[in-house]
């Protein structure tokens, strides 16, 4: 099935986790925020959180400032 990632066209397995997303993508240290069509997905449902067709993530990396 074929999902987008931080602008990109991924084709991926049917049983594809948001996890298995994150861990593709994210190559740095520290803290995530991840969204699936635009919803916040909290940490604790990654592992839980299944994709389908068509959505769309986003995976940003959080850094402190001001």
């Amino acid at each position: 099935m074929r999902i987008h990632c931080n602008d990109e066209q991924l084709e991926v397995p049917e049983d594809c986790s948001l996890v298995s997303i994150i861990q593709r993508f994210n190559e740095q240290e520290g803290a995530l925020a991840v969204a699936v069509n635009q919803t916040i997905i909290p940490t604790s449902r990654w592992q839980l959180q299944t994709l389908e067709e068509g959505d769309v993530v986003d995976i940003f990396t959080l850094v402190a400032g001001g």
